[in-house]
């Protein structure tokens, strides 16, 4: 970036190619005030319109979040190629647009006619993987065959992690077994589709097997590992991974030392975490969400509560994932001001909407001190349509309570978002025969044989 001020300053004018080059840089950094700095600069030296700048400019206002502004440019672009589809298909995707994303990808191969390359499968997998399209995602991979793009690493990468989210481990490994094995890409990924369906020995193995292949494990590897350390009985293999890091310095990985700090503090050790968190010189949003969240969980939430302090003096800004894990940690203290202080700040300090989470958490920080007229009070002013989940927390906290008239309150609303749903009648009945009401426990019993509601019955291996 310095040499291209440099150019400009010495009067020379930025063409294409050194526009393109640069603005992709802007986006993997966040730095939105530069790169709408390089879009006025595109615009001044006249190659604003050219394709491969535009596609550059998208790709840096997805990663920057401005998908409002990307669409925009998108449909602006007079000749559209692939990599113009492929870009934005990418951007809805790593942004939770899902839906988005796959009708892009309708709309590139159905009214555009164009033909997909392995660049836009693999960035429309992950949203068919969260959208659980499973016949969308096999159809893809039938096109790939097809067209012989099966070999490509980041397309078979893809792939794997597709079949691996849906839960068709087997899948993955046939995938895997398919691919040449000349790239650490495709060993990430497997040990990370063992990793995310919970089988630790398989992961460990195939970490220890790509060692054994000449590969040389790197912070994505790690990441993928350190999670099925978080229990006493692997923290052996945590602690070896710790030294693995340290050997391969990777400690200054951001992400890295952020699963270090989860992996410690789940096994209870806790100052090894704050230990980590000390000797990091480069936090993100993460690090301290992960830190607040254990302490909070582990009873310090005077020490969660002056890291979230600390958090705002390094300028670090807060997220929803923040909030919830501090509204958690009051409401598990009983600390109901300080809980609502921070569900107000998170409103108006930082313009975030709350989810179900945070709706939960205040029902939970009023119940736990035993307000049940302010829960009910506060969950009567949510927007209609609020999450079952939230309605049933205050329900389960009536019968703590014994506070009946909440409860038919409560019921009342559940009952006629959720008819169907066996367990919150049952857990009503109950409230009603710890009340000694047993006319309305009759009735309740009978409304759930008329509707034939039924429990799904529990299992074990014994």
């Amino acid at each position: 970036m310095s040499l291209f001020n440099r150019m400009r300053s010495e009067g020379f004018c930025a063409d294409s190619v050194i526009v393109a080059t640069i603005i992709p840089a802007c986006g993997r950094a966040k730095e939105l005030h530069t790169g709408t700095a390089l879009h006025g600069c595109a615009v001044r030296c006249g190659v604003a319109d050219v394709t491969c700048v535009c596609n550059a400019l998208v790709d840096m206002y997805c990663k920057c979040g401005c998908l409002e502004m990307a669409d925009y440019l998108f449909r602006s672009i007079r000749f559209k190629d692939v990599v113009s589809w492929s870009t934005l298909i990418a951007g809805y995707s790593q942004n939770g647009m899902y839906h988005l994303s796959v009708n892009l990808f309708a709309e590139m191969v159905n009214a555009a006619g164009l033909k997909p390359n392995s660049n836009t499968m693999a960035s429309i997998l992950p949203s068919l993987s969260e959208l659980k399209l499973l016949g969308h995602g096999k159809e893809i991979h039938g096109f790939s065959l097809r067209n012989g793009l099966d070999q490509s690493k980041f397309l078979g990468s893809a792939f794997i992690d597709f079949y691996s989210r849906q839960g068709f481990v087997r899948k993955a490994e046939t995938v895997f077994e398919l691919m040449p094995k000349t790239d650490l890409v495709i060993w990430n990924s497997m040990v990370a589709g063992y990793a995310v369906n919970g089988d630790t020995d398989s992961a460990l193995c195939a970490f220890r097997v790509l060692q054994k292949s000449g590969f040389k494990p790197d912070h994505v590897t790690v990441i993928s590992v350190l999670p099925l350390c978080n229990h006493h009985s692997r923290l052996t293999q945590g602690k070896e991974l710790h030294g693995y890091v340290v050997r391969h310095c990777m400690s200054s990985v951001c992400s890295v030392s952020n699963a270090l700090i989860d992996m410690y503090c789940k096994c209870c050790c806790l100052e090894k975490g704050k230990e980590i968190f000390q000797l990091m010189t480069d936090r993100d949003t993460a690090t301290y969400n992960t830190l607040i969240s254990l302490l909070g969980k582990h009873g310090y939430e005077d020490e969660a509560i002056m890291l979230f302090d600390l958090m705002r003096t390094d300028g670090i800004t807060p997220d929803k994932v923040t909030f919830v894990a501090l509204l958690s940690s009051c409401s598990h203290a009983g600390l109901i001001d300080k809980g609502l202080y921070f569900y107000d700040s998170m409103l108006q300090d930082y313009n975030i909407s709350p989810d179900k989470e945070h709706y939960s958490c205040v029902v939970d920080l009023y119940s736990r001190s035993g307000k049940l007229d302010d829960a009910w009070k506060f969950v009567s002013s949510l927007p209609e349509g609020t999450e079952i989940d939230v309605l049933g927390c205050l329900l389960g906290a009536c019968r703590v309570h014994n506070r009946t008239d909440i409860a038919e309150l409560v019921s009342k609303r559940i009952f006629e978002q959720n008819p169907s749903d066996p367990g919150y009648h049952i857990l009503m009945s109950n409230i009603y025969a710890d009340a000694g009401m047993w006319s309305d426990v009759t009735r309740i019993r009978t409304m759930i044989e008329e509707r034939s509601l039924k429990n799904n019955t529990g299992n074990t291996l014994i």
